[in-house]
């Protein structure tokens, strides 16, 4: 059987038509759950969606849906307690859909499996806490990363 011969240009058309339907979100390294960089060699990179966003991880399906409190300290400032992003997020696993409230850096045990929201966009300084407290202000700059993974495995599914 003859190979098919396509112009740089077909294929270009040709993937773009593949990827039409897709949404694509930003991604950055996994990180620690205090906000650092995970340690090891091999980093996963982490999709960033907003508010009403989906992602999809393995079989396990995320929207954020409000951002219930961000009181992580901001960078530069010395603070007592580190904060912390209070996220509610429905989430779909199983053929099961439920409303969960995730907190950065702590898991979530789900069905065999543990999701964590691991990244939070923008970090907070001095000059962007009163910028980002207003409801357009969340919508518009945060972007929220999750990893998921089998209990007691440390990669992302």
């Amino acid at each position: 059987m003859p190979k098919a011969s396509y112009s740089p240009v077909a294929a270009a058309t040709i993937a773009l038509l593949l990827m039409a339907g897709c949404t694509l979100a930003e991604s950055v390294p996994g990180e620690g759950a205090d906000g650092g960089q995970a340690d090891g060699a091999a980093v996963p990179l982490v999709p960033l969606v907003r508010i009403g966003e989906s992602v999809r991880i393995g079989s396990v399906s995320i929207v954020p849906a409000e951002l219930l409190e961000d009181s992580r300290c901001p960078e530069g400032v010395q603070c007592a307690w580190p904060g912390q992003v209070r996220l509610r997020a429905q989430i779909r696993h199983d053929g099961a859909n439920a409303e969960h409230v995730l907190v950065n850096g702590q898991p979530l045990a789900l069905g065999g499996l543990v999701v964590t929201l691991s990244h939070v966009e923008p970090r907070r300084t001095r000059a962007n806490m009163d910028q980002l407290r207003s409801a357009d202000a969340v919508l518009a700059n945060y972007r929220f990363g999750f990893t998921v993974t089998a209990p007691g495995a440390g990669q992302q599914r």
